[in-house]
């Protein structure tokens, strides 16, 4: 308990809020947590209960916590126990009965997903990738390969 309360106190605030909302909405955990709890609000019974418990427990970890990198962590420790209500959220009936607004619906599901994904990608195409070289010149590269001949 003391290693973990030591941890807790190292990693509290590391990251600021922008890079937290971020590493959440990244990972799809404010997603995944906003449809369990649609689906527990729809069907309450203790399994549900537990499956939505756990992972906004995990969720108030990150606030609380202020860590973004243990966001993508977390979010994996999330999906086995929020992906039952996700899955429930996806098949509800109420969606299903409507053919024309289950298209519309796919659709639009399907456009949205496919912008936000975009976004994502190119934001971490720009913050996260850096060009580098581990040579720059033909000695380096003979050093590098001492052993034989280029």
């Amino acid at each position: 308990m003391r290693s973990l309360l030591v941890s807790l106190n190292v990693q509290k605030g590391i990251s600021p809020w922008q890079n937290v909302g971020f590493k959440m909405l990244s990972t799809g955990m404010i997603f995944s947590l906003l449809a369990s709890a649609w689906t527990w609000l729809k069907h309450r019974n203790k399994p549900n209960t537990l499956f939505l418990v756990i992972p906004a427990t995990y969720f108030l970890y990150v606030l609380l916590n202020r860590d973004a990198f243990a966001a993508s962590f977390v979010m994996m420790q999330c999906l086995m126990f929020s992906s039952f209500l996700v899955a429930e959220f996806l098949l509800m009936p109420t969606i299903l009965r409507h053919g024309r607004f289950r298209s519309g619906a796919i659709v639009v599901f399907c456009a949205v997903y496919l912008v936000v994904t975009a976004a994502i990608t190119y934001q971490h195409l720009h913050r996260d990738t850096v060009p580098f070289a581990l040579v720059k010149s033909h000695p380096e590269i003979e050093s590098m390969f001492w052993h034989r001949k280029l």
